[in-house]
């Protein structure tokens, strides 16, 4: 009786250690997202970090941290959420529809604005493609997650079709994220595959 009794207290001390543990990362990750994409990036191995074109472009661009979401709709198995407060939430299922005419319209932006769309399960993506329509001043950065929660930088997006080859990684979540001020722009069909 003895025994069950010190063995019930070692798993409630191990249990409040792990929710402990668990509490302080989510409030961690959610006050500073910009040292958990790093230490992230370091912990998945994030080989493209690696390449001398990243670098440049990781240097320029500097921290960027994303403006909380605050509208969201669901559209399948798909969560789509944005930092947007003058867009309408049932507008962000036009980066999900299929439909060529259908764009998603993005007034005047601010650094750190951005669409998170968060998928039911993760699955194995060797590809996106999106087409942006925009002036030459937008400034925007494609991140993935694997786990929802930590992103990292995949590309910096241009004005254009862009389609970004991946290596078969898993993928449960995608941001499109601006790092800089930028005017007007459009965004159509984000297609993975």
């Amino acid at each position: 009786m003895a025994e069950n009794r010190k063995v019930g207290a070692r798993l409630n001390i191990f249990f409040f250690w792990i929710m402990l543990f668990l509490f302080m990362n989510f409030v961690f990750s959610w006050f500073s997202p910009g040292w958990t994409n790093t230490i992230g990036a370091m912990l998945i191995g994030d080989e493209k970090s690696s390449k001398p074109e990243a670098e440049v472009t990781t240097k320029s661009i500097g921290t960027v941290n994303p403006i909380r979401t605050v509208k969201f709709l669901h559209f399948g198995n798909i969560e789509l959420k944005t930092s947007m407060k003058t867009m309408k939430p049932r507008e962000l299922k036009y980066l999900c529809d299929r439909k060529p005419e259908t764009v998603l319209q993005w007034p005047k932006a601010e650094k750190g604005d951005c669409v998170v769309l968060k998928y039911k399960q993760s699955f194995k993506c060797s590809g996106i493609s999106l087409r942006v329509e925009a002036a030459d001043k937008f400034r925007g950065l494609l991140q993935t997650s694997t786990d929802g929660i930590v992103f990292s930088t995949v590309k910096v997006l241009a004005k254009g079709a862009n389609d970004i080859p991946l290596k078969g990684e898993n993928v449960k979540a995608l941001r499109i994220m601006l790092y800089a001020n930028t005017p007007e722009w459009k965004l159509g069909d984000i297609n993975c595959r």
